[in-house]
């Protein structure tokens, strides 16, 4: 069977766009051979694992900035920027709108508004992760209008939500307008996967549904379109690397009310979201649709965030003891392109958390940046039990691949 190109792989995934260029990457040093680096014609090789020296190596490129004194960093988890403001979310409920006091280096101000997951279903779901913004159109096909009578809002904040503990409760991906002004119910849901057994591994398109227990992050893939995530551990994959799914969010499944009671320990739905969704009380609400299992070609585990590039690469951040970084891999092929290490402060009580790209190559990116064309990614390290908490926020600059 003949390769597929850039372009036919693209088709094959639904991207009808303009024909990206080639993407950024991290600056790597003389440890990793320049023949291993990735990009978009190398996005396609397939290759299952590369051999790195190491996660352990961490790049002089980061910059860090210590917060102490900020209320977005309380119970910090995760962060997104659309060009305009911050958003940080809170392990409670609560997610912050922050003023961009960028100038050469990322910078989050101070806090302008919040919102807050609803009552009910915050006494379900107590652990927000990691967030993502999104343009509206991203749900025309299932919501058309949806922020029409809106106000101020521009796009959706959607939000990892999971419940501490021994995580009963299916994930669920929860979406807020962007000006703090209220929850959409329109653009959330549960998310389920068709799998022989609670916490199995996906097994096609069609089968019965089981909950995805854990969910620390949601990602929109700007080349497809899809919602991608993945427990907290993945599942491990034919080849030896993590499998994430992928959701479509325009194409739904519908739950009833009967079925999400009488199968609970299947769906793992409480009552309490079901109502929230089921916005015209009818009994039915509509879950994003499953799509596909993706291999990736790393093993890696505790997962806290992640994000895509406008270019189609999904950038994850982990938080394993010694061996936590950012790692990037193509969505074309599951490739392992890249992969660095984030530092820690030195303090015992400390994880990474949220990640997301600020600038040109950011998935849904409106301008201004810093300078034209500049791209940083952006990573945060949460210091816990120790009184205040304090947030670190690291970024590092991407540059152009050397081949």
């Amino acid at each position: 069977m003949p390769e597929l190109s850039v372009r036919d792989r693209l088709e094959s995934i639904g991207f009808t766009g303009r024909m990206p260029g080639d993407a950024l990457s991290f600056p790597r040093s003389v440890l990793v051979p320049a023949s291993l680096r990735g990009s978009l014609r190398f996005a396609l090789s397939g290759t299952d694992r590369f051999e790195w020296p190491g996660i352990h190596e961490v790049h002089a490129g980061w910059s860090s900035k210590r917060y102490d004194e900020n209320k977005w960093l309380e119970q910090h988890q995760g962060l997104v920027i659309n060009g305009k403001h911050w958003f940080c979310s809170q392990l409670g409920g609560t997610i912050r709108r922050c003023e961009d006091n960028t100038v050469d280096r990322p910078r989050i101000g101070a806090t302008l508004n919040t919102v807050s997951v609803p009552g009910a279903v915050q006494n379900k779901y107590t652990h927000l992760g990691e967030i993502e913004w999104a343009r509206v159109q991203a749900f025309a096909g299932f919501a058309p209008g949806l922020l029409g009578a809106s106000g101020g809002a521009k796009g959706l904040i959607l939000a990892a939500m999971e419940q501490d503990g021994d995580k009963y409760w299916s994930g669920t991906s929860l979406a807020f307008r962007d000006d703090m002004s209220g929850f959409c119910p329109e653009a959330s849901s549960p998310l389920l996967y068709p799998a022989a057994y609670l916490n199995g591994p996906p097994v096609g398109q069609t089968g019965p549904l089981f909950a995805q227990r854990s969910c620390p992050w949601i990602a929109l893939n700007p080349w497809d379109g899809l919602l991608y995530s993945a427990p907290f551990n993945p599942a491990m994959g034919p080849n030896g690397g993590i499998l994430i799914h992928a959701y479509d969010v325009n194409d739904r499944v519908f739950l009833t009310r009967s079925a999400v009671q009488n199968h609970e320990a299947q769906y793992r739905v409480p009552l309490a979201l079901f109502d929230a969704l089921d916005t015209d009380s009818d009994g039915v609400i509509w879950a994003y649709r499953f799509v596909r299992a993706v291999e990736l070609g790393a093993y890696l585990q505790r997962i806290q965030g992640g994000c895509f590039s406008n270019n189609g690469f999904l950038y994850l951040v982990n938080d394993v003891a010694g061996n936590h970084g950012v790692w990037r891999f193509s969505m074309l092929s599951g490739a392992l392109l890249d992969v660095i290490g984030v530092d820690k402060e030195g303090g015992d009580f400390q994880e990474c958390e949220g990640i997301c790209l600020y600038g040109a190559d950011a998935a849904y990116a409106i301008p201004p940046y810093p300078s034209p064309g500049e791209t940083f990614v952006c990573a945060t390290v949460w210091e816990w039990d120790t009184g205040d908490d304090i947030v670190w926020l690291k970024d590092l600059k991407l540059g152009p691949f050397v081949s």
